[in-house]
């Protein structure tokens, strides 16, 4: 798996990777509707990403942060 890290806002430094298949929201449909952001089913502290050319990406939110699907973002937990 090809790892890399990236900075997606001053609190959350993500590690992403390329190779869930059994599911994937990455659909020309999902991408024409700029819906890019998509919860991970079996982590919470995860979310799929989508890029331009349908690839998805599964990325890991910052310790102790959890995906929050309608804030499109990592966020602490209540």
């Amino acid at each position: 798996l090809e790892f890399f890290a990236q900075r997606l806002s001053y609190e959350s430094v993500v590690f992403h990777y390329s190779s869930w298949t059994s599911y994937n929201p990455c659909t020309l449909e999902n991408i024409y509707d700029n819906l890019i952001y998509h919860e991970y089913p079996l982590d919470e502290q995860k979310f799929i990403f989508c890029d331009s050319e349908g690839k998805m990406n599964i990325i890991s939110c910052s310790p102790n942060y959890i995906w929050s699907q309608s804030e499109k973002s990592c966020i602490l937990p209540d």
